[in-house]
């Protein structure tokens, strides 16, 4: 039996819509991409080492752990060194400044988006790949630590 109009036919029995229709009413009802959560470690042990020792020193491992102290935003590898300016950064709060708002805007890349996480007191970083197809990327810092400290990381 024909289907009975362009938006239905008949398969075993049953109604169905046809795809190349209901796919992007899907798309629509959706809504905009969802935000993905991301938080860095909140501290980083590392090992350092004195690579030439000056004569007469000595050296040793300081133990303590280092905090996390910021975010930055590469395209492509970190190692690449692609530090991407954000595109606004604000601060909230009416007499004390509590937070600080900053925003990455972030055009298709064939290299792709990396986060990477940084701590007080080390050059130590770790980074991750973002998904493919991230927007933008927002970061609420508290603004009553020195240095403001990242609070929440959202991509989307």
């Amino acid at each position: 039996m024909p289907p009975t109009s362009l938006v239905e036919d008949t398969h075993w029995g049953v109604r169905v819509m046809k795809a190349s229709i209901l796919l992007p009413a899907l798309a629509l009802v959706a809504g905009p991409a969802r935000a993905e959560l991301i938080s860095c470690p909140d501290q980083l042990a590392v090992e350092e080492r004195v690579v030439q020792m000056p004569d007469g020193w000595q050296s040793f491992q300081n133990q303590a752990e280092h905090p996390l102290a910021g975010v930055s935003l590469f395209e492509g590898l970190p190692s690449e060194q692609a530090t991407l300016v954000p595109d606004s950064s604000r601060k909230q709060g009416k007499r004390i400044i509590t937070s600080r708002i900053t925003s990455w805007n972030l055009p298709t890349s064939r290299e792709g988006y990396w986060l990477a996480c940084l701590y007080g007191g080390t050059g130590m970083v770790v980074a991750r790949k973002l998904p493919d197809g991230v927007k933008s990327c927002r970061v609420e810092s508290d603004a009553t630590t020195d240095p403001p400290s990242p609070v929440r990381i959202e991509c989307r």
